[in-house]
């Protein structure tokens, strides 16, 4: 086992609790690897469009089943919890399928916001480690509007997307939550933090510099308004590192994952609309924000962050930490959830 420790100023945090196995290179995630790729598919048997190599991953991931749930005896409550898993939520907040755990009054509060496609299944390792530590903090997982349990609104602008998140919060009776993102939901916990009351932020490898992905993403609008707008995503899902994470993340990923053209033309609409300068602005000035009101900031990677990219959020938001898991996936939350919880738990502003 590494040591966990915490830089701030640029440098990096690192937990180097799994060690990567020999002979492997970096794999390209997300954005960075398809920012100049083709989009270039196969056809599944159902009709949807599968990258090369991809439909051995989603058999693969559809034949395990799931080991993170917790043994009820470690986790508070948990039969209550566990008995709306998967599909029906605990209860529904300002319109959003919601899941909420109680704690007592003045303990830290979470709001936690999953990816694009994805929903708040995927918070179900971090959780359960969470309450495994023995710590009765207040959550709140949320489905986004679209996702999951909650209803398709006609469209998903962001700041839309975030009010709505706030109203449940504000609904769950939370004040001042940290506010936990992976992937869009990190750029949705930042827009909170830099709006409305909040003790800090985890943006979970959500880098908040778009440019190169709103350029690939504006190349394929044609594919992305077709029929066979399912091929983007399919190509995109297929530089995620899935293939890094263990059978029951995988299958959680494959379960959990819904694409669907509306929201992702929904939830990209800014990108493939707004100039790079003012992406870049709009986000300068989110931080800028979140820096006047003294929050904190952690930006969780799976990689090495880029040296230009940590410059940048230092200089719009000189407080903010970096800290590197290396799962060498998009998905740091499902390869190491009990280091995540940490992070999460003792962020300052958390109590």
């Amino acid at each position: 086992m590494g040591v966990m420790s915490f830089l701030r100023d640029g440098e990096s945090r690192r937990l180097d609790r799994q060690a990567r196995p020999a002979g492997q290179g970096d794999l390209p995630t997300g954005s960075a690897a398809l920012t100049n790729s083709p989009i270039n598919a196969t056809r599944r048997p159902d009709g949807r469009h599968a990258p090369p190599g991809g439909r051995h991953a989603v058999a693969l991931a559809r034949s395990t089943t799931s080991r993170f749930t917790a043994s009820p005896r470690h986790i508070p409550h948990a039969s209550r919890v566990r008995s709306a898993m998967p599909g029906t939520p605990q209860s529904f907040l300002a319109g959003l399928a919601a899941e909420v755990q109680d704690g007592p009054v003045g303990r830290s509060e979470f709001v936690f916001l999953h990816g694009l496609t994805f929903d708040r299944r995927h918070w179900h390792p971090v959780l359960d480690e969470l309450r495994a530590g023995g710590e009765e903090h207040r959550t709140l997982a949320l489905d986004l509007p679209g996702h999951g349990g909650s209803p398709r609104w006609p469209a998903y602008q962001l700041r839309d997307v975030t009010e709505a998140v706030h109203r449940a919060a504000v609904e769950a009776g939370f004040g001042r939550p940290v506010v936990v993102g992976h992937s869009i939901g990190g750029v949705l916990a930042t827009l909170y933090a830099a709006t409305h009351p909040a003790a800090g932020v985890v943006n979970i490898d959500q880098p908040l510099l778009a440019g190169p992905f709103a350029e690939m993403l504006r190349r394929n609008e044609q594919v992305l308004r077709s029929e066979d707008c399912l091929r983007v995503w399919d190509e995109l899902i297929s530089t995620m590192g899935v293939e890094q994470l263990a059978p029951a993340a995988r299958e959680l990923v494959a379960s959990a994952d819904t694409p669907r053209q509306d929201l992702l033309l929904g939830y990209w609409s800014e990108l493939m609309t707004a100039s790079p300068s003012d992406l870049t602005t709009k986000r300068e000035e989110d931080l800028r924000a979140i820096s006047a009101a003294g929050l904190p900031y952690l930006h969780v990677s799976g990689r090495q962050v880029p040296p230009g990219y940590r410059a940048w959020q230092k200089r719009a938001l000189p407080e903010a930490g970096i800290a590197v898991v290396p799962s060498h996936s998009h998905f740091p939350h499902l390869t190491h959830p009990a280091e995540l919880a940490a992070l999460i738990s003792r962020l300052p502003g958390a109590r």
